[in-house]
């Protein structure tokens, strides 16, 4: 097999665990917990949240303290079909105790506040976030930038019904090549 081939054949794993592994630095803040597809924080980990109040500006900063006791909701991944781990937090003063939304745990800096609020991760990967409702619960998404490829899907499930406010086009991969 040529060299080049053989480069090709290792790197673009690489680059995909890499946006994977970026993508989890994105979970969902509610009621003193954080849920996240990382399993592996540690206590002290810092997080910016960014609430679901509509205005689309992150606020700084609540802190990892451990594994959540009793998590009491139901939060899933839904890109790898998968449930999530869930942290206690210590919230600032400054933020309500029931704040909600998305957190955002590593170097991410918010470079565009509002109802499309965005940030840039690990790498210069830039993510663009939304919400919206079906049936019975909320979906948090996350696109890349640029190709609107679905990178963070994370769905919390209520008993209950809503007005859905999804679009078939949300929950899907928006890239050219798809899933």
């Amino acid at each position: 097999m040529p060299i080049l081939s053989l480069r090709t054949l290792l790197i673009a794993p690489a680059l995909a665990c890499s946006i994977v592994s970026h993508a989890q630095q994105v979970g969902v803040v509610t009621d003193g917990v954080y849920y996240s597809p990382n399993p592996h924080l540690a206590a002290g980990t810092s997080l910016q949240i960014l609430p679901d109040d509509g205005k689309g500006v992150a606020l700084c900063c609540a802190t990892v303290t451990g594994p959540a006791k009793k998590p009491s909701r139901q939060i899933l991944d839904n890109l790898h079909d998968r449930t999530v781990a869930a942290y206690a937090l210590t919230m600032p003063r400054s933020l309500p105790a029931d704040t909600s939304g998305f957190g955002v745990v590593g170097p991410a800096r918010f470079v565009r506040d509002g109802a499309h609020p965005e940030a840039v991760l690990d790498d210069n990967l830039r993510l663009v976030f939304s919400t919206c409702t079906s049936m019975e619960g909320t979906h948090y998404l996350g696109r890349k930038v640029g190709n609107r490829k679905l990178l963070v899907h994370l769905y919390e499930y209520f008993d209950g019904e809503f007005e859905p406010t999804c679009k078939d086009s949300d929950l899907q991969d928006g890239s050219a090549a798809g899933k």
